[in-house]
């Protein structure tokens, strides 16, 4: 049975995102993992869900924590959690969010933090998986669990101006068009990577 996750990280200051997943999953149709402590905690986490029904199958996980473009909290080593999806049931077509801020916008590297994780995922060839990574566009606020998600490229947080990423050449030849953070909502907040090229 196709299972969709969401994943909020352990940090205090993301308790109002944790209170939003855990009130809203079940009318979503999710289950949560509340306050995982990094990739290799979420990833047992993940398949402890899925091991609870031998027929299930990970069919869309949203991770929620802070980022930028080149991490998404203790999740930094892309080439790592990549592999690490391997080793949960995914279902032949899986989406994941890396809802965090910035993830798919470009740095200096020349690729955003979701099109490497995508890059290093299971693939169709390989795996039988058709994974698409997305990343957010901007600064992020809200869930897509539920479709209240929104970006920003600039934000003041506290009396601190975040100055939005400016466009860059990604890394899958695509050309620096709206690379850099913008503002959107909804599905418009999300760049999405298979197998490390741009699709969405």
């Amino acid at each position: 049975m196709p299972t969709k996750i969401i994943a909020v990280h352990n940090d205090a200051s993301l308790a109002g995102d944790l209170t939003h997943a855990t009130t809203g999953a079940a009318a979503a149709g999710y289950q949560v993992i509340p306050s995982f402590t990094g990739p290799g905690d979420l990833i047992t986490s993940v398949g402890a869900i899925l091991d609870a029904n031998s027929f299930d199958c990970l069919e869309l996980l949203e991770i929620v924590a802070h980022g930028d473009p080149t991490y998404l909290d203790d999740i930094l080593d892309e080439p790592s959690f990549g592999a690490s999806l391997k080793t949960v049931r995914l279902c032949d077509v899986c989406h994941l969010y890396l809802s965090g801020c910035n993830t798919a916008v470009n740095l200096s590297r020349m690729f955003s933090h979701a099109q490497l994780v995508s890059l290093h995922g299971p693939t169709v060839a390989a795996d039988g998986v058709m994974l698409t990574v997305y990343g957010a566009k901007g600064y992020v606020a809200g869930l897509h669990m539920d479709g209240s998600e929104d970006t920003v490229g600039n934000r003041g947080v506290g009396g601190v101006y975040l100055a939005g990423y400016p466009d860059a050449p990604d890394g899958s030849g695509n050309p620096g068009v709206n690379i850099g953070s913008i503002n959107a909502v909804g599905q418009a907040c999300w760049r999405g990577y298979r197998e490390g090229r741009r699709v969405i």
